[in-house]
Order: C-alpha cells, then structure tokens, then sequence
C-alpha cells in the first residue's frame, strides 16, 4: 500500500489445512505475468494468524526461484517454535529463502515490541537504504570492524530494542525458553481434547502449535457472534475470532508465562457456562 504495488492474496482452504499451495502460487504469477505485471517476491507464512497454518516452504521455494521472486517468510508468531525440536519438519526449506521475522514479543517472553528480521544476504537492504554523507563517514565503518544497523532501516536512529531479547536470553537460556513455548502448545493439546469432548463446541480447524480454533457447534454465523460477545461480557475472560471460509471462528491462543491447567479449566468452564445459558 505504501509503496503503490499490487498484493495478491491467495485463497487457500480447509482441504489443505489453509496452507498456500504452490501449485496456486504459480497460476497467479503466470496470470500477472500475462497481464503485464512484474512479480517481484513472495510472502509465505509459518504459523498464519487465523489458524498458523504452515505455507510448505520448499514447493513455494522452487516457485520462486522459477521467477526470480524474493521469498520473504512472515514467522511472526510460529518462528518461536523452530526452538522445539518436534517442530523441525514444520520447518523445513527456511534455510532456502530470503529473509524471514519473528515477533519476539509474541511467545518470545519480551515486551512489546521486538521483531527480529534475519536476511540470507543483507547487500540487497544495504544498497537500497544506504546513505553516506560525509557528516557519517569513519574510519571504523569504512574498514568494516562495525555493523551499522541504520543502513539496515529507513530512519537512522533506532531503539536498543534487541536488548530485551538479550536479557530474557540471559535470564531463561535456552532451556528455559523451550519449556515456555513447550507450556502453550501442551495447554494447547489440553484445551483440544475438553472441546472434543464437548457437546457444546467442536473443533474449527487442526490444531496447531498453541492456537486451538473451534465454534459453537450446530450454530449458525449470528449465534457464534452472539456466543463470542456474551463470553467477553463475562469479563472473565477475553477471546477473539476470525473468518475461515467465511464462517467466524473463535480463537484462543495458550501459553502465557504464567498459565496452567487450571486456567484453561475456568477459561473452558466460561464458555461453557455461557453456551448452556444461550441455548
């Protein structure tokens, strides 16, 4: 938007778990390419905001690398994850693309906010946003011994944001940080199974990482809106939703430091109160 360039957003279904397909991917670009357009790159995702799905990284790869596309990867709530071992194959083909973030504020331990931009090459950022006046020249930056971060951004000052993540990294270490982010996705599990065995609500879509999308079974789009709204009026506890083939899905993210079991036996014992109150 900021830069006037077209975006296309590829539909993608429940029959493939929301996962963009590459074979999609190419009938857009050549349907662009016909149109006298010019792709230029191509966003996947692992771990999307509605339902973190997972893009297949190394099909879109090969597409990319077809057309000459940058392949940027939006990791910004699923990158966390790529510390578990167990999620290594949800990985697979990052070590092929061209740049990828992940929002360390979002299951990361750090305050907001804090997104860590990783680049395989960084000349192409360099030569874009370089800029150097003789009020900036030195002889450290001309050898090479720094790195100076505001040739890596459009404005030259920037905040010390990194230090945040320096410091949950020095108070946590790695185990640590694997045992927050392996806390969401068995309360995760956890939350899953009680809606399963609901009669009230069923699962809307597979269950990823720490995010358990699901909806009020039997109901139609205005009682799933009415159900949502009478939950958060509770005020005991707050969810949000989304749209999934153009039906509204009600989404609940697990993992907060400090969250257990027993909060996702009241957090379920709400809903339910308030289904059994609707019906």
């Amino acid at each position: 938007m900021i830069l006037g360039l077209q975006y296309r957003s590829i539909k993608t279904s429940i029959s493939n778990n929301f996962a963009l397909q590459a074979s999609d991917l190419e009938k857009q670009i050549k349907t662009d390419v016909e149109a006298g357009l010019t792709p230029i790159a191509v966003v996947a995702t692992t771990g999307t905001t509605s339902s973190c799905a997972f893009d297949p990284l190394p099909p879109i790869n090969e597409v990319a690398k077809k057309y000459n596309l940058w392949v940027h990867v939006d990791a910004a709530y699923g990158g966390a994850y790529a510390c578990l071992p167990q999620f290594k194959d949800k990985f697979v083909g990052l070590d092929d693309v061209d740049s990828f973030c992940v929002n360390c504020h979002k299951k990361l331990m750090c305050p907001f906010d804090i997104a860590a931009l990783y680049v395989a090459n960084r000349c192409p950022i360099l030569d874009a946003l370089s800029l150097q006046p003789e009020y900036l020249r030195n002889a450290h930056s001309e050898s090479g011994a720094v790195v100076d971060f505001e040739h890596w951004q459009m404005p030259l000052g920037r905040r010390f944001r990194s230090l945040k993540l320096w410091f949950v990294m020095r108070r946590f270490g790695t185990q640590g940080m694997r045992e927050h982010v392996q806390n969401g996705v068995n309360l995760a599990k956890y939350l899953a199974a009680k809606i399963e065995a609901s009669d009230n609500f069923e699962i809307a879509a597979s269950v990823s990482l720490s995010l358990v999308c699901f909806r009020w079974k039997g109901r139609g789009e205005d009682d799933q809106k009415k159900f949502l709204d009478a939950v958060k009026a509770t005020g005991n506890c707050f969810i949000i939703h989304t749209k999934l083939d153009g039906k509204i899905v009600i989404r609940i993210a697990c993992g907060g430091i400090e969250q257990d079991e027993k909060d996702i036996d009241y957090c379920f014992s709400v809903l339910t109160d308030v289904a059994n109150k609707m019906r």
